[in-house]
């Protein structure tokens, strides 16, 4: 990120520690002609969530529908699970949190739901908010 930018900020001090999951997300894309991007929000489609992406530019259009169509193996979702955790990082903004303890499990709390066999979308969570 440009130095001297709140994203530069809040992003370059981690970005080191997410090197491993974004080379992987990488990879995976060169096998699929996408980008790590792509590769990014297929896998929190795969996760049965909607990710909201900003878009303002034509070309991220193209992004998001080649992410839709990618399917990604369990055991790339696995792998890209792993080093997330490995990574150890928090990437949700500060307004984030407290939206976030709308999802967390609790007392009563159900399993996520999950997309339909087959493909589909996923189940819309009632009056929640789900972040990857």
């Amino acid at each position: 990120m440009p130095a001297g930018s709140t994203r530069a900020a809040v992003c370059n001090g981690i970005l080191p520690q997410l090197r491993a999951l974004t080379d992987r997300m990488t990879a995976i894309g060169a096998d699929r002609g996408a980008s790590a991007a792509d590769i990014a929000t297929a896998w929190a489609i795969a996760k049965g969530t909607t990710p909201i992406i900003g878009v303002t530019k034509a070309a991220h259009l193209d992004g998001l529908v080649r992410a839709h169509r990618i399917k990604l193996a369990g055991d790339e979702t696995a792998e890209l699970e792993e080093l997330a955790d490995a990574a150890d990082v928090d990437t949700r903004g500060s307004w984030e949190h407290a939206m976030w303890q709308r999802v967390r499990p609790g007392p009563g709390h159900r399993p996520r739901p999950q997309p339909p066999a087959g493909g589909g979308s996923p189940p819309v969570l009632g009056g929640g908010w789900v972040f990857v």
